[in-house]
């Protein structure tokens, strides 16, 4: 089976990028997580049955779309072989390791960002064409989906923190799997106006978890002090951690 440039390029990076974010992470911790049965069932039930229906209420085409199960499957496998060797080498690294890991991740986002990008604009659908309705379809699931998690949690007797982590959890889906899929499982007509969708609504997790993230650390809603500094630096913060 032929393999263009651009479905290389987009598996590679979607690779390192889960890879390093995966490798960034104290595996030990991860498992730690684990103990927290109530808040893992209600991030899983908010995340496959309230973010989907979401979707779909905001849904503004009823095209149908042609996709390349096989593509899809690959790409899933990249997933899931990128996050084991990202938690076997996190094992393996201390915490400046983890942090130069995590760069190459962002690098690797911010690429694979710019070739989807460079491919919705020479497509023949370009994002900046689209309606307002289409923009407001494929970022309302944020603030909607925000709102509906974190009020979940909490009906559930979550602790505030936990509620928040639910909340952005279930909201900030894997746009770079989704872009990969836009890149390789689609016919390459369709290749560029596929991706559309996952960069207008990357750019709305930003903007929406951003403020709600400042809007929970305000309430009291994170284990981070509201008094803290915002800009407070990295380095700082593990100063403060080693003092500690």
């Amino acid at each position: 089976m032929r393999v263009s440039l651009f479905e290389f390029c987009s598996q590679l990076l979607l690779f390192v990028l889960l890879a390093s974010m995966a490798g960034s992470c104290d595996a030990r911790l991860c498992l730690l997580q684990f103990r927290k049965a109530k808040g893992i069932i209600c991030g899983l039930c908010c995340h496959f049955l309230v973010m989907p229906f979401l979707g779909y209420v905001c849904t503004v085409s009823g095209r149908d779309v042609g996709l390349d199960w096989y593509q899809i499957l690959v790409s899933c496998s990249v997933v899931a072989a990128a996050v084991a060797a990202g938690l076997v080498a996190s094992a393996h690294l201390e915490r400046r390791g983890r942090s130069i890991v995590n760069k190459f991740g962002t690098l690797a986002g911010i690429a694979l960002m710019g070739l989807s990008g460079a491919r919705n604009t020479m497509s023949h659908d370009p994002i900046y064409r689209k309606p307002l309705r289409w923009f407001l379809g494929v970022c309302l699931p944020v603030p909607m989906g925000l709102g509906a998690t974190v009020t979940i949690s909490r009906m559930l007797k979550l602790p505030p923190p936990e509620a928040t982590t639910v909340a952005i959890e279930c909201v900030y889906q894997n746009t770079a799997l989704a872009l990969t899929i836009a890149l390789s499982a689609r016919s390459p007509v369709g290749r560029g106006a596929a991706t559309a969708v996952p960069l207008v609504y990357g750019l709305a997790e930003i903007v929406f978890i951003g403020l709600f993230g400042v809007f929970a650390w305000q309430m009291g809603w994170s284990h981070a002090p509201p008094t803290e500094n915002l800009f407070k630096s990295e380095q700082a913060q593990h100063l403060a951690t080693d003092d500690g």
